[in-house]
């Protein structure tokens, strides 16, 4: 029996089927008929004693995805419901027997240059938009790559807003936030007795039960830690720290880091069997000078609802700058003009900060020891150590040898000017 073929007719507006097997991701192009089922001639096998020899053929007509039932002798489902031949929906579950199979394709990109938060009308973006649609509907790891704000959690939360576990939570950590000695009861949970003051408390695996966990800078993951969660990613299996029962948990992996992990792979700082198990898929976010042409957009978008405009000098100027904090640090730039613009409008001497002698032209941050700020008033100081801190990646003491000035001194600035934590957006 024939199992593909090319249809006579050109489908120029259909979009290529995404199919998540156990086996893993298989794409179909338009134009072709496949057959799956257990016989070995089928362009999809399946080895389940539910699958007839040739279940089940799926083909694209009239710029659409058709799924017909070959008589089978446990039948062809389309969310649960019994059918002969019917049309795929953009995205959903068949069933072939005791078999399921999400699948999706995707819609034409909306003229809305957003998705979930990110914003970007370069083709860099519309990639990444595209591939988180297409990750969003299977079950395994995403690794984010990208400098320090970029919006990786913001892909997080669009791939989960995006998947059939939508409907419960995704739960957030930042793994260089979490002390050493606390992140195996953090992760795994832990029992009464396994170490001072523990309770019995599950982890975030066990409580993303059915959802989403997304671990920023996984890179900062302890090297014992990465073993078990290795085991954990295998077999879908826990031990809560200080007991040896095995506990089953559901949940997807979502990662994110501004780290180069092969690397850190290379220098033994990173396990290579848990690497190669969690890039499974990849989504690297382009820093923002790499897509000058979406700042205006991002800006617009920022300021639309808060009542502050900008002028085209100051958009301008915007564009010229490095960005070495990328999204976020064009975010924090705009809150601190708006709040000292004069008339609620933005203009290029509100933007001035940002181009001191370290800066200037695309630079990027260099040492500036024994810097005077003697000869700055309160709040030329608050824009500067502001701007700083994201260029350092909201490092205290980055930004404190960025600045030239002592640890406790960036302490009690990031106090006094109220700086956001690392991760916090």
């Amino acid at each position: 029996m024939q199992n593909t073929r090319k249809v006579t007719r050109e489908d120029p507006d259909i979009l290529p089927l995404h199919l998540y097997l156990s086996q893993g991701l298989k794409t179909i192009s338009p134009g072709t008929t496949i057959q799956i089922g257990r016989d070995p001639s089928n362009t999809i096998i399946i080895d389940s004693p539910t699958i007839s020899s040739f279940h089940c053929q799926i083909s694209s007509t009239n710029n659409r995805w058709l799924i017909s039932d070959l008589g089978s002798t446990n039948g062809t489902y389309l969310e649960n419901v019994h059918i002969g031949t019917a049309l795929l929906p953009a995205k959903g579950q068949i069933r072939l027997g005791e078999v399921r199979i999400p699948f999706h394709f995707l819609e034409p990109p909306s003229n809305f240059p957003g998705f979930f938060g990110l914003i970007g009308h370069s083709p860099a973006m519309r990639e990444v938009f595209r591939t988180i649609q297409i990750v969003a509907q299977t079950n395994d790891p995403v690794l984010i790559s990208g400098e320090t704000g970029t919006g990786k959690e913001l892909v997080a939360k669009a791939i989960h807003a995006s998947s059939p576990r939508a409907q419960a939570q995704l739960i957030s950590r930042n793994c260089g936030a979490i002390p050493e000695s606390l992140a195996d009861a953090e992760l795994f949970g832990s029992v009464r007795g396994a170490f001072s003051e523990a309770i019995n408390k599950p982890g975030i695996f066990e409580g993303a039960e059915g959802g989403t966990v997304f671990l920023d800078e996984i890179g900062e993951l302890p090297h014992g830690i990465q073993a078990k969660l290795l085991r954990t990613l295998q077999e879908h299996k826990i031990v809560r720290l200080g007991e040896l029962k095995e506990r089953n948990v559901d949940f997807r992996l979502l990662l994110a880091t501004h780290r180069n992990l092969t690397d850190m792979v290379k220098n033994q700082r990173f396990r290579e069997d848990l690497y190669h198990r969690l890039s499974v898929f990849a989504i690297h976010l382009p820093p923002l000078r790499k897509r000058p042409g979406d700042i205006s957009l991002i800006v617009h978008h920022l300021l639309q609802n808060t009542g502050v405009r900008i002028t085209n000098e100051a958009v301008e100027m915007l564009h010229r700058f490095h960005w070495p904090g990328n999204v976020r640090q064009l975010q924090n730039t705009l809150k601190q003009a708006s709040a000292f613009c004069f008339n609620q409008c933005i203009e290029s001497s509100d933007l001035h900060h940002l181009y001191t002698s370290s800066t200037r032209d695309g630079a990027g941050p260099t040492q500036r020891k024994n810097r005077k700020f003697r000869s700055l008033d309160d709040e030329n100081v608050r824009r500067e150590t502001m701007a700083v801190w994201e260029q350092s990646g909201r490092s205290v003491s980055k930004a404190a040898s960025i600045l030239g000035i002592a640890k406790s001194t960036m302490h009690g600035r990031k106090e006094r000017y109220r700086l956001p934590e690392k991760g916090q957006d």
